[in-house]
Order: C-alpha cells, then structure tokens, then sequence
C-alpha cells in the first residue's frame, strides 16, 4: 500500500507531459507532441495523428483548435504494424488503431491521470456502463467529456463546447432531395440518378451532380440453380441491373467530391453513365467504346479516394441519415478512434450509420447482429400484416 501514491505521482507525470489540453491550436500540438505520422485538412475538417512517448494520439480540429484527443497504447505487436503502416493514416486508422488486439488497456490512474492533465478540475461519472467509463468536468461554461471505452481501449477527451460548421438551409434541402429509403429497389435509385457509372455483382455506383452514392443489394450467396446461371449471364454480358431488378439495398455509402475534382472528371461519369444505359437496352457497345468504359469506370471507381472527397458536416449527415430512414436517429459517444457512430430502429431492425473521419463516407446499413433484432416488434409487425391479409379476403 506505501507503494501506492509514488506510483500514481510517477504516472500523473508522464501523463501530464503528454496532455494536448482541448482548445490548443494546431501549431501547440505540433510543437508538444511533434511532427504527425499523417494528418489531412480540408475545407471542412482537420484532423493529425501523433506518437509520442507510450501514446498514440489522434487530434481532431475546428478552425484550426483542437476539440477531440482520442489516446491510446499500442501492444508490441501493434508497434510493429504501426511502424511498417506509418505512410498510410487510413490503413493506421482501419487496421490497426481499431483493432483492440493490438492495444494495450489504460489502467485506471493512467486515465485520472490524462484526465486531469487535459483538463484540471474536478472530473465526475456520469453514466457509466460495463463498456464505457463516462466522465464529465464542468466549469462555469465549459463542459469536458473524458470518455473510456473498454472495449476500444480508448480514451476520449471532448470539448462538449466546440461549436460544428454551419449548413445552410438551401444545402440540407437539396440533400434531402436526392436520399432514398435504406431499402430501395434498383429501379427506385435508376429513376432518381439515372444509370449507374460503374457496378459489379452486388452494388451499382451512382452519381448525382457532386455526390457519389454507392449502394449494395442483397443479392442472394448462391452458388447454383437457375438464379445463379442468371447471375453469370447477366455479369457476361455486362447487364447488371439484370441482376439487381428484384433487390432491394441493403447498405448505402455517401461521399462528397471536391468542386476541382468534379469539374474535371464530370464528363467522363456521363460518358460511364452513357454506356450502361446503351447495356441496359439490351444494346452492345462498339469494342473500342467497350475498352474506353472498362477503363474509364475502373478509373472513376478509384476516384473516391479521401483525397478527392470533402468532409461531411455534423448537419448534412443529419440531413442523409433522416432522409435515408426517417426515424429518430442516436448518436454513440465517441468511443473509438477515426469514427462517428449513429443506430436508429424501423420496423423491430436496428440501423447504423458509421461516418468514417478519415475516408470521409456515410455508410448506411441494415444491423446483422442477434442484438440488431427486436423480436417483440418483429412479431406485431408479422401478427398485423397477417390481419391486414385476412382482411383482404372479405
């Protein structure tokens, strides 16, 4: 027990000389911590990740101060992956960092100790769970979250003040437009968007003035049978939405592309988007027009890289979100690094929505989990269609 206070003086020291308290500039952290492994900033969004010490932290910036520092300790065996993925914050980001096997857990005075070293004051529970140790400071104005998520090893320190970029009304009104229901036929998204520019055996990529919308049918895992000879046919000859007539989508991806980026390239999605309304009509293209969209398409396909897309503001992923289910939306306190994680409910099936911070996409989809089922509402929902069907018959 004498031990005791040594060594939590021992860790509030190291961990004090780690603190980027919320609310430095960019400039500060660099000078505290160094320069970052990776980092982006666009119109919209900054982010930067830094190693320093035991710590990885990641830093996510608003007009240029810091409002989210998510820290954790990689395990020597992420050590050794950081080091060799050290050119590529998304492949750290996806791979690794999310990746609690490749994580250390922060012990309880190693997060007092982060805690009060972001921020001095007196930190308290709020709401804690068996996943999640929630804490809050409070001082006149300010609100502080320090979040640790168990699961995801990670400690978040939020400025609950920082105020997000403003959409304007016109914006979120012509998003809104262009949303269809999680759940959508194909022909639904082709009436909305026009022919797809590219697609495969399971998803058709559509474009829609900047935006590119990806969506993923549920198209049936079999592997003989007529419908599956249909399918083979169907990729043979290049008439995917052969494939897709009777499927309904069941995961949707949102990303933005950069007015330069855009410009530039919105010829050739036209031209794409030309040619498989050509294949759509039972038509063939020439062989040289084939060659020129087999690598135009491919091309455009990579395009949606982060370099291309800009960040999504807090009120247009609202906007998509709503206009994609429109339920009541929920937000997870951030609890693991590089994401913002939503769920909504309809019809007894959770949702989720996922925005991913660093490849700047939405994704949208239907939740697979035994927890993603409500099987009371699922049993009303059969019990009433059932009625509804009786009924029909009178």
């Amino acid at each position: 027990m004498k031990y005791f206070f040594p060594i939590i003086t021992l860790l509030a020291l190291s961990c004090g000389t780690i603190h980027g308290k919320v609310g430095e500039t960019y400039i500060q952290t660099v000078k505290r911590y160094g320069k970052p492994v990776g980092e982006f900033k666009d119109q919209y969004a900054q982010a930067a990740l830094f190693q320093f010490k035991a710590f990885t932290i990641f830093v996510r910036y608003r007009n240029n101060v810091s409002f989210e520092e998510i820290y954790l300790k990689l395990n020597k065996t992420g050590q050794k992956e950081f080091a060799k993925a050290k050119d590529s914050l998304e492949m750290l980001i996806l791979y690794i960092l999310t990746e609690p096997r490749r994580l250390l857990p922060l012990e309880s005075a190693e997060r007092d100790a982060l805690r009060s070293a972001n921020y001095r004051g007196m930190w308290k529970k709020r709401k804690s769970t068996h996943e999640v140790e929630a804490m809050e400071l409070v001082k006149g104005n300010i609100r502080i979250y320090g979040n640790y998520a168990f699961p995801n090893k990670a400690l978040v320190i939020t400025d609950m003040n920082s105020l997000a970029p403003k959409t304007l009304l016109k914006e979120m009104i012509q998003i809104r437009s262009q949303c269809l229901p999680l759940g959508s036929s194909f022909k639904d998204y082709y009436k909305k968007y026009g022919a797809p520019y590219y697609w495969n055996s399971s998803s058709c990529y559509f474009v829609h003035d900047s935006w590119a919308i990806n969506v993923e049918f549920n198209t049936p895992s079999i592997t003989k049978g007529k419908v599956y000879h249909d399918k083979q046919v169907a990729m043979k000859n290049n008439v995917y939405h052969e494939i897709f007539k009777n499927l309904s989508s069941q995961n949707v991806t949102y990303c933005s592309f950069i007015n330069n980026i855009w410009t530039k390239h919105k010829d050739d999605f036209m031209l794409c988007k030309k040619n498989n309304e050509i294949l759509m009509q039972q038509k063939k293209l020439s062989p040289q027009d084939q060659k020129t969209y087999d690598v135009l398409s491919t091309k455009l396909y990579y395009l949606s890289s982060p370099y291309n897309l800009d960040s999504l503001r807090r009120g247009i992923i609202k906007v998509i979100l709503k206009g994609t289910v429109n339920t009541e939306w929920n937000r997870l306190e951030p609890n693991i690094i590089g994401y913002i994680t939503f769920f909504t409910w309809d019809k007894g099936r959770r949702i989720w929505g996922s925005y991913d911070i660093i490849t700047k996409k939405l994704n949208i989809y239907y939740g697979t989990g035994k927890n993603d089922y409500n099987q009371e509402e699922i049993k009303k929902i059969k019990a009433k269609k059932s009625a509804e069907e009786i009924l029909k018959t009178f």
